[in-house]
């Protein structure tokens, strides 16, 4: 349904790693990104958790420990959005309305106005995050979600397009189709 709309060149992300501890920020840095845009549901934390596990904080972490500034983007209200970011001392945008540009152009108000060649973007959905970081030309990370049977009924419906999307992807980057819907078989 999706596909209606929009060309499936749009879902495909940049890069595609299983989970977000496997992350190689050095990598990103060596490539001059400095900026990270961080999705947060499913992405670094569970809806039910507070803060991100261990591996996921210690990788946060280690981005911060390179130099990266990261703000947080995401869908969900202020309230879940915030209590994260104060503890980690994150700005953030709530209520971004992803995939639309208008939470990404907010994002890039947050970094004073900074090149978009600067930031990478990480999410775990192809419809509102991959999407929406393609159309606004920012390098985009897919990670696999941590936990789908917790998701709002919304999301549920974001993750049956989804499927729609990589079936058509499978036709223009079968090497890509392939890497998730291998992490995808493993989901939770």
């Amino acid at each position: 349904m999706a596909l209606l709309f929009f060309k499936t060149k749009n879902f495909i992300p940049d890069f595609y790693y299983s989970n977000f501890s496997e992350i190689d920020f050095k990598f990103f840095l060596d490539m001059g990104k400095s900026i990270i845009f961080l999705d947060i549901d499913n992405t670094i934390m569970t809806y039910s958790e507070k803060v991100p596990i261990k591996s996921i904080l210690d990788n946060i972490n280690k981005a911060i420990e390179l130099g990266f500034d990261i703000i947080l983007v995401s869908n969900n209200s202020k309230q879940r959005v915030s209590e994260f970011a104060n503890k980690m001392n994150f700005k953030y945008i709530a209520r971004a309305n992803k995939p639309f540009k208008k939470g990404y152009k907010k994002a890039i108000k947050l970094i004073n106005y900074q090149s978009k060649e600067k930031v990478i973007f990480i999410g775990d959905q192809l419809i509102t995050d991959i999407f929406g970081a393609n159309k606004m030309e920012i390098t985009n990370l897919l990670v696999n979600p941590l936990k789908t049977k917790t998701e709002h009924w919304y999301t549920k419906i974001n993750r049956c397009l989804e499927n729609s999307v990589l079936k058509s992807m499978r036709k223009i980057d079968e090497s890509m189709y392939k890497k998730i819907k291998k992490g995808r078989s493993n989901e939770k």
